[in-house]
């Protein structure tokens, strides 16, 4: 599958065919928001709903289109979406880029809030890593955020030592 943003909205191909398999519509003040989960187990595209700080989810089997579903973040205008590879978890920052909010992509909970600082800013990128245990953000403020996601199995900062042992470890002395 492939996802092209387009002035109106959203057209998804078949990498198969190169036809077009679902066209959807984006909302008013769309920037070219997306986010597109090609994972082995599911296939899942998001995008800012129509209705302003919500988001939809367009799941898709074997390149047929499913259920699609809407998820309500905030109040304010959604800038940044990221999916995890699996397509089982979705990320969303919205215009004052001071939360990011991480969601279950099948029931819609949130899962955390992520306080990316107390200025405001613009995100530009939201990343999951491969073991969906981080979450990276970019923003207008020349800073990177490197967020430990909760029930991951990494208990305290010496696991996030071991993997990079540049970190200077500020709670042991």
């Amino acid at each position: 599958m492939v996802a092209v943003g387009v002035s109106k909205g959203i057209l998804v191909y078949k990498v198969s065919s190169v036809r077009i398999c679902d066209q959807l519509p984006a909302c008013e003040k769309w920037n070219g928001c997306m986010a597109l989960s090609t994972g082995s187990h599911r296939k899942l595209l998001v995008w800012p709903h129509k209705q302003q700080g919500s988001m939809a989810i367009k799941f898709y089997e074997d390149e047929k289109v499913g259920k699609q579903s809407v998820i309500p973040v905030s109040s304010s205008e959604i800038v940044c979406i990221s999916v995890n590879t699996e397509g089982t978890l979705i990320a969303a920052a919205t215009k004052d880029g001071t939360m990011i909010r991480v969601y279950n992509s099948d029931t819609g909970e949130l899962m955390q809030e992520l306080r990316r600082g107390s200025y405001k800013c613009t995100v530009h990128q939201i990343l999951f890593h491969k073991s969906n245990k981080y979450l990276l953000c970019t923003s207008n403020r020349k800073s990177v955020h490197i967020f430990m996601l909760k029930n991951t199995g990494l208990e305290n900062s010496q696991e996030l030592l071991k993997l990079n042992p540049k970190v200077k470890n500020k709670t042991s002395r």
